[in-house]
């Protein structure tokens, strides 16, 4: 093979190899956005957890709280004409002069606040998640729009990088040390520098995608549980 040639492809290894290492960077630089978009969605897995706690808590409170209304109020019917509006009412302290009594009433009472508070807090953390499914939601979009067609340019990369490195196999593989002139060994060291960094870009995309589904497992999971 001539200087000339050889040095024609040499140029053309530099140029698939700047233009791997571009999208290496773009790579790296996408990874840096799916972890600190990762703290985010972690946190919002976090909300969604607590969220259905305090729901399942809330309903048994609830649930306790019919039955509790069921044994202290079948005396005071006369008096109460409808016992879901006893927080709206003037209480009879009658029947509660002791003081065992008077602390089971208190707490019965008091429990109205405590349900109130409870659905205030599930009302703000219903309006807290579906900002962050919002929030996830564009995030997500943005970087798949990224990774759509990065993925495209890759492919036709691979398919540019793998071409290459076959028909130049030969030229690489089969010429002994001693002879290689210096223009042969360059190419044979940025040869072996493009299959690395084809591997790595490889194994990169391997990852992102692995990283990227993450994200819309708990942005469907959070939908579930919040519907």
């Amino acid at each position: 093979m001539t200087s000339k040639k050889l040095i024609r492809k040499e140029t053309f290894l530099e140029k698939l190899l700047k233009e791997g290492k571009r999208y290496f960077f773009t790579m790296e630089e996408l990874h840096a956005c799916l972890k600190k978009h990762s703290c985010e969605y972690k946190k919002m897995l976090f909300v969604i957890d607590r969220y259905s706690r305090y729901k399942t808590q809330l309903k048994e409170n609830m649930e306790d709280l019919i039955v509790y209304d069921s044994d202290i109020l079948d005396d005071n019917d006369e008096d109460i004409e409808d016992a879901d509006e006893m927080e709206y009412m003037d209480i009879e302290m009658e029947g509660y002069e002791n003081e065992e009594n008077f602390v089971l009433f208190e707490e019965y009472f008091h429990s109205f606040d405590s349900i109130a508070y409870q659905r205030n807090i599930l009302a703000n953390m219903e309006m807290l998640i579906l900002r962050m499914l919002i929030l996830d939601g564009s995030l997500i979009n943005i970087e798949f729009s990224v990774y759509s067609k990065l993925k495209i340019l890759l492919k036709n990369y691979y398919q540019r990088v793998e071409k290459f490195l076959e028909r130049n196999k030969m030229l690489v593989e089969f010429q002994d040390n001693s002879e290689k002139k210096q223009l042969t060994k360059s190419f044979e060291k940025k040869y072996n520098q493009l299959q690395q960094l084809l591997l790595k870009i490889s194994e990169k995309e391997i990852f992102l995608v692995e990283i990227m589904v993450q994200p819309c497992m708990v942005k469907n999971n959070g939908e579930s549980k919040n519907n």
